[in-house]
């Protein structure tokens, strides 16, 4: 069984830093990078994905979607 304050809340998706920042600042508990118009599941370039980490900073978990792999 999960510790009902270890489990996150809040979640909200974001696709630039602009939006991450505001949602951990509005107090996020998971801020999860995707690009929505690309589908659930469109990934962020890499970039877009740093620049969201650096605007979280620390402050909510996160999450992002990875590209496929191609081989």
């Amino acid at each position: 069984p999960h510790d009902a304050c270890s489990v996150p809340r809040l979640l909200v998706s974001v696709r630039d830093a602009a939006e991450a920042r505001l949602a951990a600042e509005a107090g996020a508990d998971l801020v999860d990078a995707k690009d929505p118009e690309d589908g659930p599941l469109g990934a962020l370039p890499p970039e877009h994905v740093s620049a969201i980490l650096a605007a979280v900073a620390g402050r909510a978990l996160t999450s992002a979607v990875a590209e496929p792999l191609t081989t």
